[in-house]
């Protein structure tokens, strides 16, 4: 399993005629043939040429420079040179592109401060602090229970992050310490207060801490360190000749991990892993073995590796994470494992949506994604076929298909190395969130069955609330400002530190809504941030939950705010609508509700509703409070 985390294997080798072709393909000024060929295994070399050329291309006087990119500042008691072309390889397979800055390791808090004192340090989204235990001095010591060497190491790290907080205003990630693979006690190592990895435990302890109590992101790489082995993580030879803080052999996970970590804070994560069937969640063809012939069984080795991966489903699904199956059988058979076999640890309802047919893949999963009600880019596919990898790859790039090896232990470890999944914020409307996609199939079995959409909405017996958001309740909010693509009315991708502010601006105010019905508790599934100035007011941001889309929630939204503008005698409401490649769906609804386009371009238009004299819009959730 050492590879994986070494070689990356969840990503698909680089074709040979692009690999023969690569130095001449890096003389080309089109980007977009550019990052498709960053979506393959590239070696040390190609990582580096291909960071020099967008290079290049962005110092050219004809380019346009992008202003969407992501800026990341690397504070480090080590070299950092090394990785920075794998840095940024990571972040545009992802789709952005990577302006990173470092700092010359040395004395950080005195070079920092001088920096910024100097005005020698541009505007950044992100700051990197990466620490070892020399860099922090831990030391054992046996004459203070390391309780001095504890204190200092924490001092240090928050004289830091008040500098990046106050003068940088970025985003600090925190890396943890990796423990010393030197061991003086043997067995007592880590149990004795007074040893050196014992004060690193009690260190990273308190970061995790820190940042669990603030916006600061904990970068756990020493997880990554401990999975590979300290011994093949941490090069000595090169750390005192090169001052490398790890072993260049895994510059390519460290990369990874860190811009996985920056794609969950952005919003980005995936939400949809979507399976194959035969020889994925089962070994052999349900339609040629049938269900005794098929390995799915406790007490098989084959079969319990089988069930050991759906476990690992399971999990993902029990965090939030939906799950949708596209296979090619006939829907009697692709559900009869899941009815019949006892031993099969998910089941039929498990599943959001359930695609077997003998159409190709492709064009299934446009549909789930359709169903659903979400993006392409926000789906892992799974397939133990490479043909049918490859097609999904060709037709959908947008959609993330990892390589699989052929044995299916290892599908759990890629999935969880791959880090599509990662997670900076939890909380219970996580759960909620695959529950009621899972459930939406009773929705859409009541839907069919009405004679008309008003007596569908009716039936439902829905039931919504507003709060307003405050510090103590950020998580879901945060979540949902970074995550929504679809209705989305301003596509301004607020961080949490951001609305703290807003939320201690007499002039802001931000709601949130919360519904449920016969089915489930929806949960948080729209937020509003108003803005008033003087006798108007102007929606700076207003996001719900494809979840509840057709459910009139944004009527009912609308009615709220209607009733603050009145309150506040508001003569005109404005809208913004900043347009997106999915967002057109916002359009419709400030249409809907009667709103008027004064100032239309492309991507920008700005829209007016004049509320005085104006009439409820009709809805059809009762608004009682909730439990």
């Amino acid at each position: 399993m050492l590879e994986i985390y070494k070689d990356l294997s969840w990503l698909p080798e680089i074709p040979k005629d692009l690999s023969d072709s690569f130095s001449d393909l890096m003389k080309t000024a089109d980007i977009e043939l550019i990052s498709k060929i960053s979506q393959y295994k590239l070696n040390d070399s190609q990582a580096k040429r291909m960071h020099d050329r967008f290079l290049e291309i962005n110092e050219s006087p004809k380019s346009k420079k992008n202003k969407d990119g992501i800026k990341l500042l690397i504070l480090s008691s080590n070299t950092f040179d090394f990785i920075i072309s794998k840095l940024f390889v990571s972040a545009l397979r992802n789709g952005f592109l990577l302006d990173i800055s470092l700092l010359p390791f040395g004395n950080i808090v005195s070079l920092l401060s001088q920096k910024i004192e100097n005005n020698e340090l541009k505007e950044f989204d992100y700051v990197l602090l990466s620490l070892d235990y020399k860099g922090l001095n831990i030391v054992d010591d046996f004459d203070d229970n390391g309780k001095d060497i504890f204190t200092n190491a924490i001092n240090e790290i928050n004289s830091i992050k008040n500098l990046v907080n106050d003068q940088l205003n970025a985003t600090l990630i925190v890396q943890s310490i990796v423990k010393s693979t030197e061991s003086i006690f043997g067995n007592l190592e880590i149990h004795l207060t007074a040893t050196r990895n014992k004060i690193i435990h009690e260190i990273n302890r308190e970061l995790l801490q820190i940042t669990l109590d603030s916006n600061i992101l904990f970068f756990d790489i020493e997880e990554t360190a401990n999975k590979v082995g300290l011994l093949n993580w941490l090069d000595p030879r090169m750390y005192y000749w090169a001052k490398l803080p790890f072993s260049s052999n895994y510059s390519g996970i460290y990369s990874s991990k860190l811009i996985n970590l920056i794609i969950s804070d952005r919003g980005l994560s995936k939400k949809l892993l979507v399976l194959d069937l035969d020889n994925t969640l089962w070994g052999g063809v349900i339609g040629d073995d049938g269900l005794d012939g098929i390995k799915a069984s406790i007490g098989d080795p084959k079969g319990e590796s089988f069930l050991n991966f759906q476990e690992y489903c399971k999990r993902l699904q029990s965090r939030g994470i939906i799950l949708a199956v596209c296979s090619k059988n006939s829907p009697e058979n692709a559900v009869l494992p899941f009815r019949e076999n006892l031993d099969m640890v998910l089941k039929e309802d498990d599943f959001a949506v359930i695609k077997a047919n003998w159409s190709n893949k492709a064009d299934n999963i446009r549909e789930i994604a359709n169903e659903l009600n979400l993006g392409l880019d926000s789906i892992v596919f799974i397939d133990d076929n490479p043909t049918e990898r490859n097609l999904v790859r060709e037709f959908l790039p947008q959609v993330s298909v990892p390589e699989v090896p052929v044995d299916i232990s290892y599908y759990p470890e890629i999935i969880s190395a791959a880090g599509y999944f990662e997670s900076v914020r939890f909380s219970k409307d996580d759960v909620r969130r695959a529950e009621d996609y899972s459930v939406n199939k009773k929705r859409v079995a009541l839907k069919t069955g009405s004679t008309d959409i008003s007596e569908y909405l009716s039936s439902l017996e829905m039931q919504a609330e507003m709060s307003e958001v405050s510090v103590s309740n950020l998580t879901r909010p945060v979540q949902l400002i970074l995550k929504t693509n679809q209705f989305n009315l301003s596509n301004k991708r607020r961080t949490e530190k951001e609305i703290e502010k807003l939320i201690n601006d007499p002039r802001f105010t931000i709601f949130q809504f919360r519904l449920q019905d016969k089915f489930a508790d929806n949960g948080i599934v729209s937020v509003v941030i108003i803005e008033r100035k003087e006798d108007t007011i102007f929606l700076d941001t207003w996001v719900m939950s494809c979840r509840v889309f057709g459910r009139t929630l944004e009527f009912y939204v609308f009615n709220e705010i209607l009733k603050l503008a009145k309150e506040l005698e508001i003569k005109k409401i404005f809208a913004e609508h900043r347009r997106s490649d999915k967002n057109n769906l916002v359009l419709d609804a400030l249409k809907s509700l009667n709103f008027k386009g004064i100032d239309k371009n492309k991507d920008l238009s700005l829209w007016e509703f004049n509320p005085v004299n104006c009439l409820e819009v009709p809805f059809h959730i009762d608004t009682t409070s909730l439990d």
